[in-house]
């Protein structure tokens, strides 16, 4: 059965699939901080994902473009990955409808 948005994240979200924020158990390897290019001090984050998330990721049906992928990686790791926040609202918004 659809949630009301036929988004299944959202649903599974809705449905309370999804631990509040800093609900999350700890990792027990953790990584590296991610160097500042702006001077500013920054600190590692970690996230968990629950193997529910994981399957609705794996169950989703989009292709995976595995090169964009890992230049998002790569991104991350030199610590260049910039987000822009309009194009996430932006897509929230056409999502919600």
């Amino acid at each position: 059965m659809k949630g009301i948005t036929g988004n299944p994240v959202l649903d599974a979200y809705q449905r309370g699939g999804v631990s509040k924020v800093g609900a999350a158990k700890p990792v027990e390897a953790a990584g590296a901080a991610v160097p500042s290019t702006s001077g500013a001090s920054t600190s590692a984050v970690e996230v968990a994902i629950s193997s529910q998330a994981r399957d609705l990721a794996a169950n989703a049906g989009a292709p995976v473009n595995h090169a964009k992928v890992e230049n998002v990686k790569n991104q991350i790791s030199n610590g260049t990955f910039k987000v822009d926040s309009r194009v996430i609202a932006h897509r929230l918004y056409s999502a919600l409808g």
